[in-house]
C-alpha cells in the first residue's frame, strides 16, 4: 500500500510539473522546448509504470527477463533509463527557464547536478555488470569468485541509484514552487516590459 500511494504521488508531481511547464514554455523564446516537456512528461510515466511493474508482477517479468539471458528484471533496467532521462531533462528544463529576473538558486541547481552525475554512475555500473554477470559463464573457481561479487555490486548499484531517485524527487517540489512563481510574476513583467516599449516609441515620435 504504501508503494501504491507513493507512485501515485509521484505520477501526480510528474503530470502537475508537465502542465506547469507547459504553460511557461508557451512563449516565442522557449517554444522549442515543448518536444522536451513532452518527452519528459513520457519518461516520467513509463518508470511509474516500470516500478508498478516491477512490484506487482515480479515473478511473471522475471521469468521474462531470463529468456533473454538477464540475470535480473527488465524493468529495473527500464526503470533505471526511463527515471534518469525524466531526471536529465526536467532539470535541463528548469535551466532553460531561469532567466536574470529570477534565477534558480546556484546551489539547488549544483545539488540536483551532483544527484544525476551519482545517478549516472551508478547506472552505467549496474548495465556493465548485469551484461558482464548475465552472459559470462564463469569456468575456473576464481571467476565463480569475482562473478558472486558482482551479483552483490549488482544489487548495491541499484540501491544506491533508487537512493539518490528519492532525493531527486524530492527536489522536485522546489521545482513545483519555481515554476509556479515564473508563471505568476511572468504577466507582470511582460507588463513593465511593453509599458517601457511604448515609452520609448513615444519618445522617439516626440524627438
Amino acid at each position: 500500500m504504501p508503494i501504491i500511494t507513493s507512485q501515485i504521488i509521484f505520477a501526480s508531481i510528474i503530470t502537475i510539473l508537465a502542465s506547469l511547464l507547459k504553460q511557461r514554455i508557451s512563449v516565442p523564446e522557449l517554444i522549442d522546448q515543448k518536444p522536451k516537456n513532452f518527452l519528459m512528461l513520457f519518461t516520467g510515466l513509463v518508470s511509474f509504470v516500470s516500478i508498478f511493474t516491477l512490484t506487482f508482477f515480479s515473478r511473471e517479468t522475471s521469468y521474462f527477463s531470463k529468456t533473454f539471458g538477464l540475470v535480473d528484471n527488465i524493468f529495473q533496467l527500464f526503470y533505471m533509463v526511463s527515471s534518469f532521462s525524466f531526471s536529465c531533462l526536467s532539470f535541463d528544463l528548469l535551466r532553460k527557464i531561469s532567466f536574470n529576473e529570477l534565477p534558480v538558486n546556484y546551489k539547488y541547481l549544483t545539488f540536483k547536478k551532483f544527484l544525476l552525475i551519482f545517478m549516472f554512475v551508478q547506472f552505467v555500473c549496474y548495465l556493465f555488470n548485469l551484461l558482464f554477470v548475465s552472459y559470462y559463464n564463469p569456468v575456473i573457481y576464481s571467476e565463480k569468485i569475482l562473478i558472486s561479487s558482482m551479483i552483490l555490486i549488482l544489487n548495491a548499484n541499484t540501491v544506491f541509484y533508487y537512493v539518490m531517485q528519492i532525493f531527486f524527487v524530492l527536489t522536485l517540489r522546489h521545482d513545483l514552487y519555481y515554476v509556479n512563481l515564473h508563471l505568476e510574476i511572468r504577466p507582470d513583467l511582460e507588463y513593465f516590459i511593453e509599458y517601457d516599449e511604448d515609452n520609448s516609441k513615444s519618445k522617439l515620435i516626440r524627438v
